[in-house]
């Protein structure tokens, strides 16, 4: 293992002390758990766009259907409306397989009212 004499010293230089391994330790231990979180703060979209909920608004199997000249409309309040990234990114993607929340679901329950009247005359 650990020999002090001066040849072996020369070598390898001088043994890490027990604070220099544990330092060592802990940074790798805190650079582990950071990984994923800078990860996904990398991949994550934020608020889905506009022109985004827009086209999810139009498509086939969309969570909150509605005529092509009330899209525009319908996305600016959905965006600014209360609904979470995730929930407005599931309405962006208009996958059914996709499934929204229970908050989610009765707030466009209520936002669909506001559509109908804001977004009427096209």
């Amino acid at each position: 293992m650990w020999n002090d004499s001066p040849a072996d010293l020369a070598r390898s230089g001088p043994r890490p002390t027990y604070d220099a391994r544990m330092l060592s330790s802990r940074a790798r231990v805190v650079g582990a758990a950071l990984v994923p979180f800078l990860l996904l703060t990398a991949c994550s979209g934020g608020r889905p766009a506009t022109e985004d909920v827009q086209a999810g608004l139009t498509a086939s199997g969309s969570h909150f259907p509605v005529a092509e000249q009330q899209a525009e409309c319908a996305a600016k309040i959905l965006v600014a409306s209360k609904l979470s990234d995730d929930d407005l990114q599931v309405v962006a993607d208009a996958d059914p397989k996709a499934e929204l929340s229970d908050e989610a679901t009765s707030t466009l329950a209520e936002l669909q009212v506001k559509v109908l009247q804001d977004c009427a005359a096209g």
